[in-house]
């Protein structure tokens, strides 16, 4: 401040003013060169948000998805996978339910700019964000199942047709059985999906007895599965994720149910503890869950990458199957980002209805009439806890 002072003091001397002049324009030259820096740099960042869950039912299992989403962004980076361009990740609390994640939506939006979404598994979400997202052109790759309208929505996860053809052709071929329960978590997704079953079942020869229907936030199940047991049904399907697994087996076990739990996708964790609850209990796993147990080589060498970095990463190990949800988002944005240029709206919508990607869930396929990805490729199978390990017990087409 003092040299402030006398620089002020002695300002009108001529030879003075031209030397803060010349000072002053190399100021605005270096601060123009600055913000000329600072936009190239926000140029080259595509904004990425996430809506998952930090708290709620459904937070175990998005953190999980998260720990692979992070692990993939930041490698991706690190490898300059989209060239000169970098993802920078938002992530915000979901919370589970879909009035959170609206709010948390707009704040993406409208705070950070964020170009696509990379979200978690909460199907009530998906539904209640869609007209925000479609009215500002923004994309969104999803752990949930797809909301009804969904031009804008893209899965990372096993479209729930694929879990429902397996368990039904499980249940008929394998397990023989005729009459059937359903059980499943008040969500849009599960809801639909149990509908559907429920029109399928019978042309397989399966007759379901009942459907009960369990609140996302219950922690006791017994009065479903006692209903199962009065119903007297051979197995229980179910569409659930999270500790909804392992409640269902602990009340099949306090029942006595003497019926096989058909379970949808979940954690190996997660199963893990369902399975010590209730010996009788199978799950529809991906292919990270039954690694090396993979025919296709290409899919196999896909889960064996992602493996690698996962395991060195010193991420849990029993949280691969929603990780690889994480790891295939991520890198399904990049694929498209490094094959189009294409990085916001309709442009990048447009790029992602066109992607062909072997990751580690299944090999994505997307078409305009198609936004799981699913229609030419099978990646699931019915796997059971044997001697503490995961072992598939059966493959589409009874193999």
């Amino acid at each position: 401040m003092r040299i402030a002072r006398r620089n002020s003091g002695n300002s009108s001397h001529p030879t003075l003013r031209n030397r803060l002049a010349a000072v002053g324009a190399s100021a605005a030259v270096a601060v123009g060169a600055l913000a000329v820096a600072a936009q190239a740099y926000a140029a080259d960042a595509v904004e990425v948000g996430s809506i998952a869950a930090l708290s709620g039912y459904l937070a175990s299992y998005d953190g999980n998805f998260l720990d692979g989403l992070k692990l993939a962004v930041k490698l991706i980076n690190s490898e300059k996978a989209v060239g000169a361009r970098t993802l920078d990740l938002h992530i915000m609390d979901g919370a589970s339910n879909a009035t959170t994640g609206v709010t948390a939506t707009n704040q993406l939006l409208n705070q950070f700019g964020v170009a696509i979404l990379l979200n978690g598994a909460s199907s009530a979400t998906s539904v209640g964000i869609y007209p925000i997202v479609a009215d500002a052109s923004v994309p969104f790759i999803t752990l949930s199942q797809l909301p009804p309208n969904h031009k804008w929505a893209f899965l990372s996860t096993t479209d729930f047709s694929r879990v429902m053809q397996l368990e039904i052709e499980f249940t008929t071929v394998h397990l023989k059985a005729k009459k059937i329960g359903i059980i499943y978590n008040l969500t849009p997704a599960a809801q639909k999906a149990t509908q559907t079953l429920t029109e399928l079942a019978p042309k397989s020869g399966l007759q379901v007895v009942t459907t009960q229907g369990v609140d996302v936030n219950a922690t006791d199940f017994t009065p479903q599965m006692a209903a199962f047991k009065d119903a007297q049904v051979d197995a229980v399907l179910d569409f659930m994720t999270g500790p909804a697994h392992i409640l269902e087996a602990k009340a099949a076990a306090t029942v006595g149910l003497k019926a096989t739990l058909v379970m949808g996708l979940d954690d190996t964790a997660t199963f893990r503890q369902a399975s010590a609850a209730y010996a009788e209990s199978y799950i529809s796993a991906i292919p990270v869950q039954v690694y090396p147990d993979i025919a296709d080589p290409a899919q196999k060498a896909a889960v064996g990458s992602f493996l690698d970095a996962y395991k060195k990463a010193g991420l849990n190990p029993a949280g691969v199957q929603a990780a690889a949800s994480g790891w295939d988002a991520a890198h399904m944005l990049a694929a498209v980002v490094q094959k189009s240029g294409a990085v916001s709206g309709e442009a990048l919508r447009g790029a992602m209805e066109n992607l062909d990607y072997q990751g580690a869930v299944t090999r994505w396929q997307f078409t305009p009439d198609d936004h799981t990805g699913q229609a030419r490729s099978e990646a699931l199978q019915m796997a059971k806890f044997v001697d503490g390990a995961m072992k598939v017990m059966f493959r589409p087409g009874g193999k």
